[in-house]
């Protein structure tokens, strides 16, 4: 499977069955036509090894920071809907770039795990300090933390909503 389609101006990033096809340049319209040039060597590819692709999943996003309007892309000649957030390994990635979206879901997510240990961890249960400890260490924190290094320089702003946490989480 050495023969996977390359092309100088895209990147594809392959994780478990999580695929990512990264086109980048300096014109909207070279992206698009390269993009579209990259589809079409992989889906031969794909047919060769009889690798199937669920199309219906399939996204496709826009990293810039004025709207611009969006070529249609087709695998097998399925449209790809365009969006303005994708979730991309259990990171939702926005259009800017600015990881508020992510932050608000990680924010929820911790939310109800806290509410699910709360028993365990508060003032009134009977487990030491120590173990309180490792439940947040353990569970907790890597809620909070999970792929921090994409987007620990988000603004103060969106970064505020994770960085805070209430004693209690709200309802």
């Amino acid at each position: 499977m050495n023969d996977i389609p390359q092309q100088k101006d895209i990147t594809l990033s392959l994780y478990a069955d999580d695929t990512a096809i990264l086109a980048q340049g300096k014109k909207f319209s070279t992206i698009s036509n390269s993009l579209s040039n990259y589809i079409t060597k992989l889906e031969s590819w794909l047919k060769r090894w009889k690798i199937q692709l669920n199309v219906e999943k399939s996204e496709a996003i826009f990293f810039y920071k004025y709207s611009k309007h969006c070529p249609e892309i087709k695998i097998y000649n399925t449209p790809v809907l365009w969006k303005k957030e994708i979730k991309y390994l259990g990171v939702i990635l926005d259009r800017n770039l600015a990881f508020r979206p992510h932050l608000n879901h990680i924010e929820n997510k911790y939310n109800k795990a806290f509410r699910a240990q709360y028993s365990l961890i508060s003032r009134n249960s009977i487990l030491s300090i120590q173990n309180k400890l490792l439940i947040y260490q353990a569970y907790l924190r890597l809620i909070l933390t999970y792929a921090s290094p994409v987007w620990a320089f988000t603004a103060k702003s969106n970064f505020n909503i994770i960085q805070v946490r209430k004693t209690k989480p709200s309802a």
